[in-house]
């Protein structure tokens, strides 16, 4: 049997960063131990956290490489960190975080592409 740190991590992309994806991630990792694979969140470190404590969950955050994601996995949620800005408040979408939101989505592509 495989273990999710024994796989390849999912690239997971977050999303409007004003929207539910984030939230999304922090709750998709607490629920880690009936997954069957890690994954690594393409997002703002700092703002995944700080919208941990906001919603009172133990979710530490890991800002990794995709090649570290794996082993992080086990005890923080693994964040590659995006370089446009993607700190937005939760529902208060802004055209400004467009630029994160697509480059989530283009080097989640990217990575599954080179494997």
């Amino acid at each position: 049997m495989t273990t999710p740190s024994s796989r390849r991590p999912l690239a997971l992309t977050m999303g409007d960063p004003a929207g539910i994806g984030p939230e999304l991630m922090l709750r998709a990792w607490l629920a880690r131990a009936s997954l069957e694979a890690p994954f690594f969140a393409l997002a703002d470190p700092k703002a995944l956290g700080a919208l941990a404590r906001r919603l009172g969950l133990e979710a530490p955050i890991a800002e990794v490489a995709p090649a570290e994601a794996s082993a992080a996995f086990v005890s923080a949620l693994p964040v590659v960190a995006l370089r446009a800005r993607a700190d937005a408040r939760p529902g208060e979408p802004d055209p400004a975080f467009a630029a994160a939101t697509i480059e989530s989505i283009e080097r989640a592509v990217g990575y599954v592409r080179s494997g």
